[in-house]
């Protein structure tokens, strides 16, 4: 496995601290201006999945760091880090799980780093080629375009992620959402069913 380096920047705050900070900042993200521009949808990583690796600033010097993973799509991520990250600046980096197995590693660049709090800046890296984000998360196998199951799966996992948040409305509306439409599908199944006899 891939050991951080032993000089890794990283971020400087509770996991509780990181988990409110990020939580702030998708809220501000689903505005229709934000969402308008998202075209791959975003997951959330394993508990104990970290990603690792070296930017390559636009001079030339090089910062290793263990970035703070706010959400991941195909194409990209949103991560919290502890220093300022320039745009532009080359990212090497390296999804690893609770063992720090390494087990995708990944190209990109820094497109935005704004400072969200003293020491917490919020970074947008952009990938150079879609990453096969299903090989760690099966939940990504099934997206809008891949057959009848990816709703589900989508509502599943917005539950999970309230879950892990701690947010009872948000469990009880992905959940509720989720019951409506198996509500619809079985609905359906059965209206074939008796089409079909």
């Amino acid at each position: 496995m891939p050991l951080p380096p032993a000089n890794a920047q990283q971020l400087r705050v509770t996991d509780v601290e990181a988990s409110a900070i990020a939580r702030a900042l998708e809220q501000h993200e689903t505005t229709a201006r934000n969402l308008a521009n998202r075209n791959c949808e975003r997951f959330r990583l394993p508990t104990g999945f970290k990603v690792v690796g070296t930017f390559t600033m636009p001079g030339g010097s090089t910062q290793n760091a263990i970035v703070t993973v706010r959400n991941i799509s195909r194409t990209g991520m949103g991560c919290l880090h502890g220093t300022f990250l320039h745009p532009g600046s080359a990212a090497a980096l390296v999804i690893v799980d609770e063992q720090r197995q390494p087990l995708l590693r990944i190209m990109g660049k820094v497109v935005r780093c704004e400072q969200v709090r003293v020491r917490v800046y919020d970074v947008g890296v952009r990938f150079e080629e879609s990453v096969p984000l299903e090989t760690i998360l099966p939940v990504a196998a099934h997206d809008e375009s891949q057959g009848e199951h990816a709703g589900v799966l989508k509502h599943l996992e917005a539950a999970r992620n309230a879950l892990l948040d701690g947010e009872a409305t948000a469990i009880e509306r992905a959940l509720t959402a989720l019951h409506a439409l198996l509500s619809e599908r079985l609905q359906s199944a059965s209206k074939r069913a008796q089409d079909a006899a």
